[in-house]
């Protein structure tokens, strides 16, 4: 007998900004070699890390997911300055953080800007926080991918930062297109 299907009541919406998604490379196989004891201090710090990061830049972490975070900087949060710029901040700050709280791990940043949907909504006694849309799903492949890695953003991001931003050109196939796109890994950020 099937079971009924129960509809979420979510409240979607359109939102406009910068999503942020970093995410440690090889973290299967450190996850293989450690044990719970010495696993769950290290996301403890990363997740401290990040979220202090991003919060330092007027942004919002969306989630936590194992090994990756999830944040968008909006229009207009970033105390004057362009969402892009804060979140490109962001992004440099959290490469350097990582460091110290390991100075073994290595990690992806992209960073996107455009439209996505938004949703907050309460389940089971907890807030939850989602985002949906290309935007977010380009990020994650430009975090998933194999080469080229670092802090990698889209033109759009590129376009908004200028010449405030050292960059070299890479090609990556996003699952959605049929052909390479031009992104950009950020070598330097001039403050």
């Amino acid at each position: 007998m099937p079971s009924e299907i129960v509809k979420a009541v979510i409240p979607w919406q359109k939102s406009r900004g910068v999503v942020l998604l970093a995410d440690i490379i090889g973290f299967f196989p450190l996850v293989a070699r450690l044990g719970a004891d010495e696993l769950a201090p290290i996301l403890c710090d990363l997740y401290g890390m990040w979220g202090h990061e991003v919060r330092k830049q007027n942004g919002e972490v969306v989630a936590y997911v194992g090994d990756s975070v999830l944040a968008i900087f909006r229009d207009g949060a970033c105390q004057g300055k362009d969402p892009e710029w804060c979140a490109t901040l962001t992004a440099f700050h959290l490469m350097k953080g990582l460091k110290k709280v390991r100075a073994d791990m290595e990690m992806n940043v992209a960073l996107h800007q455009g439209e996505f949907l938004e949703a907050k909504w309460e389940e089971q006694n907890r807030l939850m926080h989602n985002l949906l849309g290309n935007v977010v799903n380009q990020a994650a492949a430009m975090v998933a991918g194999n080469k080229p890695r670092g802090i990698m953003a889209t033109k759009a991001v590129v376009d908004v930062l200028g010449p405030r931003v050292k960059h070299e050109r890479c090609t990556i196939r996003f699952p959605s297109s049929a052909q390479d796109e031009t992104v950009f890994r950020l070598l330097s950020l001039d403050l």
